[in-house]
């Protein structure tokens, strides 16, 4: 805890000191302000002054753009939290930490403006307020404006749609520039489908590394988009429900979400069985026969969670390549199939990965596999044998429960594994 008792101490001083000095002034200062201190926060993930040009980030005053900032905006001070599985940001640093303690690795502090109250329709936001940077911008920022197009500056850290408040009688503006340093665009925008009816452009620069769950969806008026290579992370649903049609985008994804793009127009124009973004196996479009031997293209290095959820399947047989180590949450779940081929560098099997199968007689897994989650083969009513290597670690409690013809060996490896194990 010292390192976020640090933390703390260096936060309430500066909002201390912002607090004394803003007492004085309004919270919507008029444009031109000058300020007389500067922050003293430290910038965790600083932007380079120049940034390369890339084909997908447009000129600024091809937007037509004003040349100066409106600096109309309410605001807050706050910080841009960073740490495993964290990026967030918070006004209440001392709750934040109370709750997760050292997993924060480091913040930056500034400026999160929450409500623009300007009149403009095409708005290049401030690099700083009273002379502390911009570093975020809220979901309900522009739920009053009549703004169409924003600039972002290159001091931003983090940039929400919308939030499951907002009004769905309230739209978001029509284009966006995304700044070069931003390194993921979050989920905040709910299911209103208003919303975000009026989006038809969006500019992601190549320091994004992650679109995350619902990023887009419900945008019904974004038909095309480009996914710069630095993208390498899609969240559940990112882009939903939504009229994409057209995607430029790069094979350099790791992970892909439960149904990323599957209700796009790009999906629907995708020919019958496995669809594929990257080297990433999404999902299979239409029927798969019950004779199938179902096998996935050379480089496939993954599929994404849900993969066969939603097609209640039956077929023959399933071979998972080589080169896929993971297999994903409820990936097979409801498949039923009587042969399972898992390629040698599988090492985690997740929960709910196969459950369900109905038609599974027996399993060996290779030496590599380590992991097996919770409800993995629940309710395999037709598994009696199963194999592992030396290398296994780990079984949850429940990743065989309901499986009652499992013979008696395979029960003691299982045992030997895990004596808290349930059938």
């Amino acid at each position: 805890m010292k390192k976020a008792n640090r933390f703390i101490t260096l936060f309430l001083i500066l909002t201390i000191i912002f607090t004394a000095i803003t007492s004085c002034t309004p919270s919507t200062p008029p444009s031109g302000t000058s300020s007389p201190y500067q922050s003293t926060s430290p910038s965790t993930t600083p932007s380079p002054s120049s940034p390369p040009s890339t084909s997908s980030t447009p000129s600024p005053s091809s937007l037509n753009f004003d040349p100066e900032p409106d600096d109309q905006f309410t605001y807050e001070f706050g910080a841009a939290i960073q740490g495993e599985q964290l990026r967030y940001w918070s006004n209440k640093l001392q709750q934040e930490t109370d709750r997760y303690g050292d997993s924060i690795d480091s913040f930056t502090t500034g400026m999160i403006l929450t409500r623009y109250h300007g009149s403009k329709t095409q708005l290049r936001v401030p690099d700083d307020i009273e002379g502390i940077p911009v570093i975020g911008i809220t979901g309900t920022c522009f739920d009053t404006a009549r703004v169409t197009d924003v600039l972002f500056p290159d001091t931003l850290l983090f940039f929400t749609w919308g939030d499951n408040s907002r009004n769905p009688s309230e739209q978001l503006p029509e284009t966006y520039v995304i700044p070069y340093g931003v390194t993921e665009l979050s989920y905040m925008i709910g299911y209103w489908q208003d919303a975000a009816v009026k989006v038809r452009s969006v500019t992601i620069p190549d320091t994004v590394t992650v679109l995350s769950n619902d990023c887009f969806n419900n945008f019904n008026s974004l038909t095309s988009i480009v996914i710069p290579p630095s993208v390498d992370c899609i969240g559940d649903y990112a882009f939903g429900s939504s009229a994409l049609l057209r995607i430029e985008m790069s094979d350099n994804f790791r992970y892909v979400g439960t149904r990323a793009f599957t209700f796009t127009s790009w999906y629907a124009t995708q020919p019958d069985g496995i669809i594929y973004v990257g080297n990433i196996a999404i999902g299979y479009k239409g029927d798969i026969l019950s004779d199938a031997h179902l096998t996935f293209r050379e480089g496939t290095i993954g599929f994404s969670n849900r993969f066969l959820l939603y097609n209640n399947a039956t077929f023959d047989k399933l071979t998972i390549p080589d080169g896929v180590f993971r297999i994903y949450e409820s990936c097979f779940e409801n498949a039923s199939f009587t042969t399972l081929e898992l390629g040698t560098s599988v090492t985690h099997i997740e929960m709910c990965a196969f459950r369900f199968n109905s038609s599974l007689t027996s399993v060996t897994f290779g030496d590599n596999v380590t992991y097996i989650g919770e409800e993995a083969f629940y309710g395999n009513s037709s598994l009696t044998t199963v194999l592992f290597g030396d290398n296994l670690t780990y079984i949850d409690n429940g990743a065989f429960y309901n499986c009652p013809n499992l013979d008696e060996p395979s029960k003691a490896r299982i045992l030997a594994v895990n004596p808290n194990a349930r059938f």
